[in-house]
Order: C-alpha cells, then structure tokens, then sequence
C-alpha cells in the first residue's frame, strides 16, 4: 500500500510505499492507511 498526497491541480507532492501488518478486517487497514497519510502530511509540513 502507500500514500500520495497531491495539490489543488492533482500535482503529487509527497508519496510514500508501506507494507501494512496482518490486520484482520479491511476497516482497521483503512484507519492505518489514513493514520499512515496524516502522519506523511505531518512530517512533510503540509497544512
């Protein structure tokens, strides 16, 4: 999996590649996805 984070015009800004753990339900590895984003947009400075 991995998380892109694009501009206003769709430009990617920041990217990163991430293997998730053996999570047992699809809804538990969409929140690590998310918190995986957010913590990538954190760490770039991006507001």
């Amino acid at each position: 999996m991995g998380s892109i984070i694009r501009n206003n015009d769709g430009v990617a800004m920041a990217a990163t590649p991430w293997i998730p753990n053996d999570f047992a339900d699809p809804t538990t590895t969409e929140a690590m996805a998310l918190l995986k984003t957010t913590n990538l947009a954190k760490n770039c400075c991006f507001q």
